[in-house]
């Protein structure tokens, strides 16, 4: 039984995950740890420690059934980018709540500073670039508008985009082109669930399963082609 990476359908509707995984430039042995526990937890139903095709396309189904807000059998973009961006919002409400630790509504930067990832003085640059009303604090919108061109880089380099891809939106849009293959601009239940194209990026050694190890050669060659790699083994 085939398996499939988390990212195909994490970026396709579930935004969380990964892009919130690759968005850090430094990463501890024990964050990405808790990164693949956490995307095992959210994929691996049936804990025998690999994500099959079976599981992630069941899930797939589901988004679809809830997406298909009319009831016609397809998904058209404004279904689709509608959930996309619900299922985004929650992703970044997450991660904004964890960040903001005495639960103010805001992000201070100590509080940023104080997560063990990432390099100090990054940090601070990208506070201030959020921080767009210079009141010593990121409030939620101003988190939420941070973090647009990085999403959009992440998606675009991720699918190999040939259209340009510099926003959540421009990205969902091409991605709706790719999941269309028949070109009638909606998507079948078909064309949804059963389009990944993802999943021989991360069966590297092409034995059908992606496994904890090959979850984490993804996260180690990200932060390699950034420059900034360490080798960091399975605990």
């Amino acid at each position: 039984m085939k398996t499939l990476t988390t990212l195909s359908i994490a970026i396709a509707l579930n935004l969380g995950i990964t892009s919130n995984a690759f968005a850090y430039k430094q990463f501890s042995p024990e964050r990405q740890q808790a990164m693949i526990d956490k995307i095992m937890q959210r994929f691996d139903t049936n804990k025998d420690n690999v994500i099959t095709l079976d599981e992630v396309q069941v899930m797939r189904d589901g988004v679809f059934t809830k997406a298909d807000v009319n009831g016609d059998g397809f998904l058209n973009p404004e279904e689709f980018t509608a959930t996309a961006e619900e299922q985004r919002q929650t992703h970044l409400k997450e991660v904004f709540n964890n960040l903001d630790a005495n639960k103010d509504g805001n992000i201070s930067l100590d509080e940023l500073l104080q997560q063990p990832f990432g390099n100090p003085e990054r940090k601070k640059a990208h506070f201030l670039k959020m921080d767009t009303n210079q009141d010593n604090i990121v409030s939620f919108e101003e988190f939420q508008q941070g973090k647009l061109g990085k999403e959009g880089r992440f998606m675009g380099h991720l699918y190999g985009m040939k259209e340009k891809c510099n926003d959540p939106q421009s990205c969902l849009q091409a991605r709706f082109n790719m999941l269309d293959a028949d070109k009638d601009s909606k998507l079948s239940r078909t064309e949804f669930v059963h389009n990944l194209p993802l999943f021989t990026k991360f069966d590297t050694n092409n034995d059908g399963i992606i496994t904890r190890e090959e979850i984490a050669q993804q996260l180690q060659n990200k932060m390699q082609h950034r420059g900034r790699g360490k080798d960091w083994s399975m605990q």
